[in-house]
């Protein structure tokens, strides 16, 4: 525990925003949009469905800088390859090829099955501009989001997440939000779960069931307080932060206990071990957004392969958790019948050098490949090779800023505005295609007929206001209504005769509880609908 410099204790507000305590659920999703209920006649005829589908993202961290050239061995430039780093190269013949031009290592097996089923994306040569690197500086900048010359205390997860849950943790869990809104699976909460006002936007957790016998074995709260009024606070902060836990230990335990890994992972493997307890939530109904584990050991400057046999050795013990453990984490969700809604997401804070050094290893470069994993995935390579004979002082050239991912990940995954993404992210960066299209949180397209088209609500999901544009094609009478989840009339925002034309009209949602709403249009010529998600 620390304290103020003033030698009081911590403030209620600054103990229980450090601790981290705090939860809450999600709206149920049908083919990726979010829906209150299905109770209303109208939304059943629309959707035809019950079924709960939220969004996960699950993020893998590699520590210690993953090295990126023997992850993906560059096929095109092979020769290259070999004789800038010939003592640590992979065989060409033991290399599992995806394409053409690029190559798993060897340890990969499953991971190649996996992107023959198009379940992986390859984004390749990831990196910011300036690239720092040390391993605190530089995770620090991948898990804030922020530029290599700016120092942020707040992470890129937790700024999203707060601007779903505002106010957080206060008033959390509640009868609406009873689940923890992150989970990193280690014994803290990293920089990446913190939001803007440095509260943990999640909690950490090594296991639910230990988790839970710790929390419901707390004393009774006064019987064993010391006498000092200072000591005696700070223990009741405690006491307080341990009865929230409770709270979320319970929704956690019922999750886990609801669902069983329905496939055999493998043992001692730290990292199938933290998904392994995470495809249990997702199975058992926990609407938790997100999930951070790790593995670590990626530090490779010696005897990162063994100097008899370059596909065996350290770094290729590690591939090999990786492998087993993201095979096992799939198919159990593709057994549970989830694997459409969570999307898996590796990081590490850099890369390695091209040049291997004497010591059968390499030291910490720069740019390096991200992986995606999960039904929903763009899959393919995106990017080419790194270009070996173009160095930027002996180190890979950047082809992706990684805030380029986190922006696709926003927009593609959680259907983020354009608006919210330079808010969280401080700046603008163009998307790539992380996710396939049509999969996305709200609506690509518009919905049109003959006569008349209803525009893609923007922002969608909305949490203030939203401008609602439709297009006739020829004259009309129309009017422009919205309905909730039970199908009752909301508002109306335009009734009359319109010529042909594009029509603009703003609405204010501040007034609307969080769930989906209907945007209809309808006319001489019959109606269009759109989804119009609201999120608090």
């Amino acid at each position: 525990m620390s304290f103020n410099r003033s030698g009081k204790g911590l403030t209620r507000r600054d103990f229980l925003v450090r601790s981290g305590a705090g939860a809450v659920t999600l709206p149920i999703l049908f083919n990726g949009l979010p829906m209150k209920a299905f109770d209303g006649p109208r939304l059943q005829r629309l959707f035809n469905t019950t079924e709960e589908s939220d969004r996960v993202l699950v993020l893998i961290q590699l520590n210690g800088g993953n090295d990126g050239l023997n992850t993906v061995i560059p096929l095109d430039q092979y020769d290259t390859y070999q004789q800038i780093r010939s003592n640590i190269a992979i065989p060409e013949a033991a290399a599992i090829k995806v394409t053409d031009d690029a190559a798993f290592h060897p340890s990969w097996q499953s991971l190649g099955e996996l992107y023959s089923e198009q379940k992986v994306g390859v984004i390749q040569g990831v990196n910011y501009p300036n690239p720092n690197q040390s391993h605190f500086r530089s995770n620090d900048i991948w898990m804030s989001g922020s530029a290599s010359d700016v120092s942020l205390p707040s992470g890129w997860l937790g700024r999203y997440l707060s601007t779903i849950y505002p106010g957080y943790p206060d008033g959390y869990p509640n009868t609406t939000m009873p689940d923890p809104v992150a989970i990193q699976m280690s014994a803290i909460v990293s920089l990446l779960l913190m939001g803007p006002e440095s509260q943990q936007m999640g909690m950490a957790l090594q296991d639910p069931e230990t988790f839970y016998q710790l929390v419901n074995g707390t004393d009774t709260p006064g019987s064993d307080l010391p006498l000092t009024s200072y000591a005696r606070e700070n223990v009741e902060y405690v006491r307080e932060v341990q009865v929230k836990s409770l709270e979320y230990s319970a929704v956690i335990k019922a999750a886990a206990d609801k669902a069983t890994n329905l496939v055999e992972y493998p043992e001692a493997n730290q990292l199938a071990a933290q998904l392994q307890i995470v495809a249990r939530l997702i199975a058992g109904g926990l609407k938790t957004r997100a999930y951070v584990v790790q593995l670590g050991g990626f530090d490779t400057h010696a005897a990162q392969v063994d100097e008899a046999d370059p596909t065996i050795g350290a770094h290729a013990g590690l591939l090999k958790l990786v492998n087993d453990a993201v095979m096992s984490f799939q198919r159990d969700l593709e057994a549970h019948r989830v694997d459409d809604r969570v999307v898996t997401m590796t990081f590490s804070e850099f890369g390695r050098r091209p040049y291997s050094n004497l010591s059968f290893g390499t030291d910490h470069g720069t740019a390096a490949p991200m992986f995606f994993f999960g039904t929903p995935v763009q899959d393919g390579v995106t990017g080419v090779s790194p270009d070996l004979e173009d160095l930027d002082r002996e180190n890979l050239k950047i082809q992706f800023d990684f805030r380029q991912i986190y922006a696709s990940v926003l927009e593609q995954w959680f259907g983020a505005s354009a608006t919210e993404i330079q808010q969280i992210l401080f700046g603008e960066f163009s998307t790539v295609r992380v996710i396939k299209a049509g999969t996305t949180s709200v609506p690509e397209q518009a919905s049109t007929n003959d006569h008349m088209e209803l525009h893609r609500v923007a922002p969608n999901p909305v949490h203030s206001s939203a401008e609602i544009r439709y297009t006739l094609k020829t004259t009309s009478t129309v009017q422009l209504d919205i309905f909730d989840h039970l199908g009752l009339h909301v508002a109306t925002l335009a009734s009359g005769t319109r010529s042909a034309g594009t029509y603009d009209h703003p609405f204010n949602a501040t007034a609307l509880p969080s769930g989906t709403y209907l945007v209809r249009l309808s006319g001489d010529h019959g109606q269009v609908v759109q989804p119009m998600v609201v999120v608090r």
